[in-house]
């Protein structure tokens, strides 16, 4: 077995990275006084809005008061197209101002709210801006607390909105009574591009990185993790998403790491992936999948010349599963990262 992971792992490897950041609480020489606070930090952002396309307000222990002020600039004539709110305190209330804000706003493409304390109440208010607004492309709200209560009503909103390109619930609570939703969102969304459903339990948070994401991780977001419950997703509502791939003709990037994914889940997503020109990206990192999913897998990879990264690390395959992938190498000349440990 070590052997053949060894080669495998010759063949594809790879690193994470994380980013850090710092801020700047240096005084004017030879006045003393306090650092600077969050809330000077807030407004020194808010203040300095015109002309900018993105504002990074990640990790600065901004609230609900801070979304109120936000509110009043995204609803004026302003060009903002990204607003980075990751790694706050932001709550229902926020959620709400920020919401009604870009009903009316027309500039805005992305909106990352990961990492805060947002909840059903706050996920309805956020659902009832989508079905108004039609320039959003990006939504993140990984790592709060919605559940299925307020996924449900997030997946209403982007099955009507049409403008939608990457929708992130990873790390909400989110299980199966959802997914239903979710799945006709991916059948009917013809514009979805990313769907992160992964979980973000602290027990197993997916060490892994890539372009996408390492581009969309707005500073502080990572370190404030636990506050987050895993999505516990299991393989009834896999067997839906993966039967939604047949009619979705755009979807490229599927995560569905740390879940509850078992072989038949697995085998699903494998006969979906045979017959699927479009995902480039899935991540089916600790679940538990085992040597029958894996080997349905590895005979997809034997077809397919779409797909170029595979993400397993974390599953239950054994020698066996590693022989299947080996030899199902040796035909796929497409798949550029395969990640098992």
């Amino acid at each position: 077995m070590q052997s053949l992971f060894s080669a495998l792992s010759g063949i594809f490897g790879g690193e994470s990275s994380e980013s850090a950041s710092a801020s700047d609480t240096s005084s004017a020489p030879g006045t003393p006084r306090s650092p600077r606070t969050s809330r000077d930090i807030a407004l020194e952002g808010l203040l300095d809005i015109d002309g900018k396309e993105t504002l990074d307000l990640g990790g600065e222990e901004l609230d609900d008061g801070s979304a109120i002020q936000l509110e009043k600039l995204l609803a004026s004539e302003n060009s903002l197209r990204s607003l980075m709110l990751g790694g706050n305190s932001v709550a229902n209330a926020g959620a709400a101002e920020l919401g009604a804000a870009l009903r009316v706003n027309s500039t805005m493409r992305v909106l990352t709210m990961k990492d805060n304390y947002i909840d059903k109440e706050g996920a309805l208010m956020l659902a009832g801006m989508l079905k108004y607004n039609s320039t959003l492309e990006q939504l993140n709200i990984g790592a709060n607390i919605v559940g299925d209560e307020g996924a449900i009503p997030l997946m209403e909103g982007c099955l009507v909105n049409s403008g939608l390109q990457h929708v992130n619930i990873s790390g909400n609570k989110v299980g199966d009574k959802s997914m239903a939703l979710v799945a006709d969102v991916v059948a009917n969304n013809q514009n979805l591009i990313s769907l992160d459903l992964h979980s973000e339990s602290p027990q197993s948070i997916p060490p892994w990185s890539t372009p996408t994401y390492e581009a969309e991780r707005e500073a502080g977001a990572g370190e404030r993790v636990a506050v987050a419950a895993g999505n516990k997703i299991g393989d009834a509502s896999v067997g839906k998403i993966a039967a939604a791939l047949a009619t979705n003709h755009k979807l490229s990037n599927l995560d569905l790491a740390s879940n509850l994914l078992n072989d038949p889940g697995g085998v699903d997503l494998a006969e979906a992936l045979m017959k699927n020109s479009h995902v480039t990206f899935l991540n089916l990192s600790w679940n538990n999948l085992g040597d029958v999913a894996v080997g349905a897998l590895a005979k997809m990879l034997e077809t397919n010349t779409t797909l170029t990264e595979l993400n397993l690390r974390g599953n239950q395959m054994t020698d066996e599963g590693a022989r299947l992938l080996s030899v199902a190498l040796r035909f796929n000349t497409t798949l550029a990262t395969l990640n098992l440990w």
